[in-house]
């Protein structure tokens, strides 16, 4: 499956919700977020591991879940989950509860 990395994040401009908005890419190059070290990496995976819902190309929504952890050649770690689809672009959103 590819690997959908989390690209980049924002939290909603009003602040009156708890949303937080997240896009994703296949391609690490063109990822805006990534951490120094493994320890870093691994703590945003665990405070991203929830579930994201993800729309695919059909318009059905994915439960993007079960983040890890990936090292590119540059020493860069990515936090990434798997999906069914080509994840260019795609925007998710969740609700912190």
């Amino acid at each position: 499956m590819p690997k959908a990395y989390l690209a980049s994040k924002r939290v909603d401009p009003d602040h009156s919700r708890n949303k937080k908005y997240y896009t994703f890419d296949s391609r690490p190059e063109k990822v805006e977020r990534y951490w120094t070290t493994r320890q870093s990496a691994e703590h945003a995976r665990d405070v991203y591991n929830v579930s994201i819902t993800l729309q695919k190309p059909d318009g059905s929504a994915f439960i993007c879940d079960g983040f890890q952890v990936e090292e590119q050649p540059s020493g860069r770690f990515f936090v990434f989950c798997e999906v069914p689809f080509p994840p260019d672009g795609v925007e998710a959103e969740s609700l912190d509860t």
